[in-house]
């Protein structure tokens, strides 16, 4: 009993990590695009400024 019971625990902890690494990777993809749009935004400031 012990041992379905230490099973059902490590399957739970298993799962709270796949949803924790889950979110973590959308959160840098949002952290990434973020990035990319503000390189996107100050390059055409600079192109803007040139002119």
């Amino acid at each position: 009993m012990m041992l379905d019971i230490g099973g059902i625990i490590h399957l739970i902890q298993f799962m709270c990590v796949q949803i924790n690494v889950i979110l973590n990777l959308k959160n840098l993809l949002k952290i990434e695009r973020g990035w990319i749009t503000n390189h996107r935004v100050s390059l055409q400031r600079k192109k803007q400024s040139e002119q």
